[in-house]
């Protein structure tokens, strides 16, 4: 399990991940709690998600960076200018609820704010 502290990228195992640190998750990789998604390398800014034991539909499902926030992380686990962002920004979300499929939420950073929905929400995989 990989995490950005700092502008730069450790590794360490997931128990040690707390509220508001920023993880690295690579493909095909379970992620160790919900999460947010905020960049991905994936050339249309997304990534699916297996949510099989969550609602039983074995489809996975479309995530995106939210619109506005078209940024990208480097391949080959370059440092970027984006670690650097997150870690100076800040993540509200509603309350916990029931529904799988709803979710609100807003990122502030760098002075600006942009919303986030369902389609940033990362449930974690029971």
């Amino acid at each position: 399990m990989n995490l950005v502290k700092q502008g730069r990228i450790v590794e360490t195992e997931s128990k040690n991940i707390k509220v508001g640190d920023i993880v690295l998750i690579k493909e095909d990789e379970f992620f160790p709690a919900d999460l947010v998604l905020l960049a991905s390398s994936n050339e249309k800014a997304s990534c699916l998600v297996k949510t099989s034991s969550l609602d039983g539909e074995t489809a996975p499902k479309l995530k995106k960076v939210a619109k506005d926030l078209d940024w990208k992380i480097p391949s080959g686990g370059k440092q970027s200018r984006l670690s650097e962002l997150l870690c100076t920004g800040k993540v509200t979300v509603e309350a916990p609820n029931s529904n799988l499929y709803l979710f609100e939420g807003k990122l502030e950073v760098a002075g600006r704010q942009y919303s986030l929905s369902y389609e940033q929400f990362l449930l974690k995989n029971t």
